[in-house]
């Protein structure tokens, strides 16, 4: 599958996406921050709510800065057992590197309902590595977090389309990084029900992990599904963010 994009009056911006996304089924969560706030909390999923931001990030051309627990979009999303993320981003140097979170709604354990868990994309555990975690609730065998993870060799700091998934039933949870053609699945070490819950809502930019507070990152695009994507239609959403950036005045290479 590859993405035909039109362009549209002569604007590569994020008001003329939303008829265009080459993947619908199951998206909830479609996003391409930048230039103001109205335009990075828009959601041009078919139905979606709009995003609400929180404090005030830095808004650029194509993509805006965020900082952990402070300066972030909240997204109205429901409830799924199952998830996909994926994202365009950069960490940004400010704040602790295993802390930068792009997107998700992971927090401490103790912060969830019993046998309910967050899950979120995260720069971890160093500059170099890029987990998709999922966080467990107390009734959970396992509480805590589960990473899949790519450890080592990456450079957060330069842009990325990235992302994971994580079925329902937990198994085969996978982080990848189409930029650098890396992908790493693991199998579950989390047992119990399992739900991606909107009590503590998906953030872009941030999570609700208290050592986030601070750290910065810099989104492009995110697209959140409610369920396991194909890697046929990762590409697809791939090739999407690759027209869109290259017609910036100022060119974005993923």
């Amino acid at each position: 599958m590859s993405a035909t994009v039109y362009r549209v009056g002569g604007d590569y911006s994020a008001l003329n996406l939303g008829t265009i996304l080459p993947v619908t089924d199951g998206l909830v969560g479609a996003y391409f921050p930048g230039y103001d706030a109205a335009r990075t909390g828009k959601n041009h999923a078919p139905g979606g709510v709009d995003g609400v931001v929180v404090g005030t990030p830095t808004y650029f051309e194509g993509y805006a800065r965020f900082t952990g627990q402070q300066h972030f979009v909240e997204l109205d999303l429901p409830e799924t057992d199952a998830i996909t993320y994926l994202i365009v981003w950069r960490s940004v140097t400010s704040g602790t590197p295993s802390y930068r979170f792009p997107i998700g709604n992971l927090g401490a354990s103790t912060a969830y309902p019993s046998a309910v868990y967050g899950a979120g994309i995260r720069g971890a555990p160093s500059a170099s590595s890029l987990g998709m975690g999922v966080t467990g609730g107390a009734a959970t065998s396992t509480p805590g977090v589960s990473y899949a993870a790519i450890n080592g060799g990456l450079d957060n700091t330069q842009w990325a389309f990235a992302g994971g998934t994580t079925p329902a039933d937990g198994a085969g949870r996978e982080v990848f990084d189409l930029t650098r053609g890396i992908r790493q699945a693991t199998a579950p070490a989390l047992s119990g029900g399992r739900l991606i819950n909107t009590e503590k809502k998906i953030r872009l930019g941030s999570s609700h992990w208290s050592g986030d507070n601070g750290a910065q990152v810099d989104v492009a695009a995110a697209f959140v599904f409610t369920r396991v994507t194909s890697q046929e239609e990762q590409q697809a959403l791939y090739e999407l963010c690759q027209f869109r950036l290259a017609g910036l005045s100022s060119p974005i290479v993923i």
